[in-house]
């Protein structure tokens, strides 16, 4: 789960040395296999400390989760009606929705926002996409708790991933903007597993053992099992030079479904977060 998860360049040179070590230490010890899997692949090294650069400050929420304590953010003006929480993507935090939340606020909305598990300000050094969705469930179960109401949410990448593998009751009643989702979120884990001279089976071990401590089989956490949660209140935003998150895959996620998909160019992975075009869309879908 490295970005993502590794890099775009060529395979090392002693690739399929690192390959056969690698699938040799799985089939002869999987235990240890395993955790030194989740140290190369869950660590997404996140920027830890960082200074809120929006407008306003925001008040610091502590969320217990069986991970540890995940930090929500609440951005607010007295005069703003609505309010929107946000969600990011693998090895960020709130600081990459800087110039969101500023537009939000300026829009007449307030924000809450998380910084997910092994992410920004929030507990432990690992993460993955149980822990995404324990964050994400916290977060709606301190909304309910608190007589919040939230009926608008915008995710980026990962973020959107996991918001659609929750129950259905916290999808309802809400308008869901999904910005740069991963339609594919295991096949690109395998194929830079590949690129990189590590063994798939390495990578599948850890899987299955993370899914083991979790009740949840990692293969029924993929996009494709959760097609029948999007409908006409959910709006994917996708640059379709993507080089992270293929396009023609959230493309054909979102074929035959009431959800509307808009495509961007040349704005790639990230930097479609900071386009004045996105923000027109999502502000105009939310209201």
């Amino acid at each position: 789960m490295k970005q993502i998860y590794f890099n775009q360049n060529k395979p090392p040179k002693f690739s399929k040395v690192t390959k056969a070590a690698t699938f040799g230490l799985t089939k002869t010890f999987p235990k240890l296999s395993a955790r030194l899997a989740m140290k190369v692949f869950c660590n997404p090294h996140s920027r830890r400390q960082y200074e809120f650069r929006t407008h306003i400050q925001p008040i610091n929420i502590k969320l217990a989760t069986e991970l540890g304590a995940a930090n929500l953010y609440y951005f607010s003006q007295a005069e703003n009606t609505k309010t929107v929480f946000l969600s990011h993507g693998w090895a960020d935090s709130t600081n990459r929705f800087t110039a969101l939340i500023n537009e939000l606020l300026e829009k007449g909305f307030n924000v809450y926002s998380i910084d997910h598990i092994g992410h920004g300000y929030s507990h432990g050094n690992t993460s993955h996409l149980y822990a995404y969705m324990q964050g994400l469930t916290a977060a709606f179960e301190y909304f309910t708790a608190q007589k919040i109401t939230i009926n608008r949410v915008v995710t980026h990448s990962m973020g959107g991933v996991a918001l659609l593998n929750l129950e259905q009751k916290y999808l309802d009643h809400k308008k869901i903007v999904m910005i740069s989702a991963p339609a594919q979120i295991f096949e690109a884990m395998f194929a830079k597993v590949r690129q990189v001279g590590i063994s798939e089976l390495m990578l599948e071990n850890m899987l299955d053992k993370v899914s083991q401590q979790w009740g949840i089989k990692w293969q029924n956490l993929h996009p494709d099992h959760s097609k029948d949660k999007i409908n006409e209140n959910m709006l994917f935003i996708h640059d379709k030079n993507d080089s992270v998150a293929d396009f023609e895959a959230i493309k054909l996620l979102t074929d035959n479904t009431p959800a509307t998909l808009v495509a961007t160019e040349e704005l790639g992975h990230v930097r479609i977060l900071k386009s004045q075009y996105v923000y027109d869309k999502i502000t105009a879908f939310m209201d």
